[in-house]
């Protein structure tokens, strides 16, 4: 849900605030995500994130090599009914890799620097 940014026990009204009230939009009703590839290749914007039977649960908004962390990251958003599985996969072009979930921010720095 958007309560955050949106405040909807006011009595104005906006475009769409009938349909987030109603959750229709799913969009807004999925859940946002950190993960790493573990393999070799590099996650790119709109590739599809998969359950363990390899069906489309989510794609990611942003992916890319980190020069800092020496690995190949990611954010996607995926079906909120799936928060809390650990077997996640990623299909970069013909292939299947497993992606580990991480907690956002990806790094952290510390007062010292």
């Amino acid at each position: 849900m958007i309560s955050w940014s949106v405040k909807l026990n006011k009595t104005s009204d906006f475009i769409g605030k009938k349909a987030i009230i109603d959750g229709k939009d799913t969009k807004f009703s999925d859940i946002m995500l950190g993960f790493e590839v573990v393999g070799r290749s590099i996650p790119r914007t709109d590739m599809e994130i998969l359950n363990d039977k390899e069906e489309k649960i989510g794609s990611v908004t942003s992916g890319t090599f980190s020069p800092t962390l020496k690995k190949n990251i990611g954010i996607a958003y995926i079906k909120k009914e799936y928060k809390d599985f650990t077997d996640l996969k990623i299909k970069i072009r013909n292939r299947v890799e497993a992606i580990k979930i991480i907690k956002l921010p990806f790094y952290k720095r510390n007062k010292g620097d």
